[in-house]
């Protein structure tokens, strides 16, 4: 039996990351998060910056009253 890896969820982006990190946490869908994360932070500057500064390399910011943390490895850290 061969994988053609059609199975496999496709790797999501930093900000993919975030928003379903604090959607998590707020108890919400994805689209009800208010301010979108674009209105804060453009969100494919962040995946290009983010894939960039190398692994020890960080971008910090605030979104919906959380401390966002990411790092060059794509390490997402959300903290209220």
């Amino acid at each position: 039996m061969s994988s053609t890896g059609l199975d496999r969820d496709p790797p999501r982006t930093v900000s993919e990351k975030i928003i379903e990190s604090i959607s998590n946490a707020e108890g919400e869908a994805p689209t009800q998060l208010t301010p979108p994360l674009y209105d804060v932070v453009d969100p494919e500057a962040l995946d290009d910056v983010t894939e960039s500064i190398g692994p020890e390399g960080t971008v910090a910011f605030e979104y919906c009253g959380y401390d966002v943390r990411v790092s060059g490895d794509g390490d997402v850290s959300v903290e209220d």
